[in-house]
C-alpha cells in the first residue's frame, strides 16, 4: 500500500480547488425566495377603530410595524397605533390612532415596503390606495327604505284542543 502525503503541493491544490468549488456553488445559486404575500381584502371592523388586512398566506407577527401602513379617507389621512396578528394568521389588524372611521367613509390603505413578512419569509411588497370595505354599522335612520330596519312579523294561530 502506498502512503499519500497530504502535505504535498498536489493535494493542497486539489483541496483548495474543492473548497473554491463549494463556495462558488453556495454563492452562485441564489437562495429561493418565497413568493410575496398578496393582500386579498381589506375591511374596517364594525365600529371603525381598526382595519383588517386579509392575505393569501399566513403572516408573521407584525408587532411594531404599524408605521409602514397608512390609510386615508376622502378628507383625511389615517394613521395606526398598533399592528397585531389575528387568531387567523392570514389577518393583520391595524388599530387606528385617533377617531374611528365613520359610516359611509370611502377608505383606502397603503403599505411602504419594509419588513412585514409571511411565515414562509416572503416579503410584503409595496401597495398603494387599495380599497377598504367600510363595514362600520350605521345606527339607521328609522325611515322606510332604510336597509338597517329589521321587520319581524309573528303570527299566532289559535289551536283547538281535541
Amino acid at each position: 500500500m502506498r502512503n499519500i502525503n497530504i502535505y504535498s503541493a498536489r493535494w493542497r491544490h486539489l483541496a483548495v480547488l474543492a473548497v473554491v468549488a463549494v463556495l462558488c456553488i453556495a454563492f452562485a445559486v441564489p437562495a429561493l425566495a418565497a413568493d410575496p404575500p398578496v393582500l386579498v381584502r381589506a375591511a374596517t371592523n364594525g365600529d371603525g377603530t381598526a382595519i383588517i388586512l386579509i392575505f393569501d398566506k399566513a403572516m408573521a407577527n407584525p408587532d411594531g410595524k404599524h408605521g409602514q401602513f397608512t390609510a386615508s379617507t376622502v378628507t383625511e389621512a389615517v394613521y395606526f397605533s398598533g399592528a397585531a396578528l389575528d387568531t387567523n394568521d392570514k389577518r393583520i389588524i391595524l388599530t387606528i390612532d385617533g377617531g374611528p372611521i365613520e359610516y359611509g367613509d370611502s377608505v383606502t390603505v397603503s403599505y411602504t415596503e419594509g419588513d412585514v413578512i409571511a411565515v414562509d419569509t416572503g416579503a410584503l411588497e409595496t401597495f398603494e390606495d387599495r380599497p377598504v370595505v367600510n363595514a362600520v354599522f350605521s345606527d339607521g335612520s328609522g325611515e322606510p327604505g332604510d336597509p338597517f330596519i329589521i321587520t319581524v312579523r309573528t303570527s299566532w294561530m289559535r289551536q283547538g284542543i281535541i
